[in-house]
């Protein structure tokens, strides 16, 4: 039997519980987020603030984690949440307002093909488990990204429910995939993607290049918020079960917006 199976129970769980805590505004099931999981935005993030690290920290031979300040993580987390694309493209598609709960950012390079099948960062197609529905990633091109350099790939809602209605094991996903979408962007450009709709996964460079790319995790709170936690973050696997997980450490941005 399919091991993920028996972790649609909690995200149930959690996706309900999100609904009732937070959503206070009317969804549209027809919004290209909410109907196709994922959409591009218009903002270039390019300028917002400075994206140079203080220091790599090295995850595996094929992943560099960008580390950056806590001023830097600040003036991000804050420019989200201050940006009215990000913000209205959220709240129509969930009737929801979100936190900012953890930023990623990383330099990963080629896998040689012996090594390729092994998963050194979610380089296999999947889905986000042990999260509600309703989880959103802001992907972010720290450099321009072609179609060399890994970028990454997903599909639409439609066609990952199809694979996941049939019970494909998560090894076997990759045969029933024919088109993907990409990441493939100029530098600054973003889109928001949902990780648990969506099946999706990280591209493998080709020999001698590199990706460099900015992932934040945002999930449903009761104002629009930032979590206190995203510095010690950065040294740590990105956090899943957010309600759990996230419990007292949002710093909401009352009366903001």
């Amino acid at each position: 039997m399919n091991k993920e199976i028996f972790f649609e129970f909690p995200s149930a769980i959690m996706t309900l519980a999100e609904i009732i805590a937070y959503k206070r505004f009317e969804a549209n099931a027809d919004h290209p987020l909410y109907k196709n999981g994922f959409v591009s935005l218009n903002q270039i993030f390019d300028d917002v603030c400075d994206f140079s690290p203080v220091d790599q920290h090295i995850r595996n031979p094929y992943c560099k984690v960008n580390v950056y300040s806590e001023k830097t993580l600040s003036n991000l987390a804050e420019a989200i949440i201050e940006n009215d694309e990000i913000r209205e493209n959220l709240q129509a598609a969930y009737g929801m307002k979100f936190s900012v709960d953890f930023i990623y950012s990383s330099q990963i390079a080629s896998i040689p093909t012996q090594d390729s099948e092994r998963p050194f960062y979610a380089n296999e197609f999947h889905r986000d488990m042990l999260f509600s529905s309703n989880v959103v990633k802001l992907f972010i091109a720290l450099e321009d990204i072609d179609q060399t350099q890994g970028p990454t790939e997903w599909i639409s809602k439609e066609e990952s429910q199809k694979i996941v209605g049939i019970g494909v094991r998560r090894a076997e996903i990759k045969e029933h995939i024919n088109d993907t979408f990409s990441f493939s962007r100029k530098k600054g450009q973003a889109c928001l993607l949902n990780p648990h709709t969506n099946i999706h996964k990280a591209g493998i460079p080709e020999p001698g290049k590199f990706r460099s790319q900015l992932m934040v995790q945002l999930n449903p709170y009761m104002d629009w918020a930032i979590n206190k936690d995203l510095y010690k973050r950065q040294f740590h696997r990105e956090p899943n079960l957010p309600l759990l997980r996230n419990f007292g450490l949002r710093k909401p941005q009352v009366g903001r917006f």
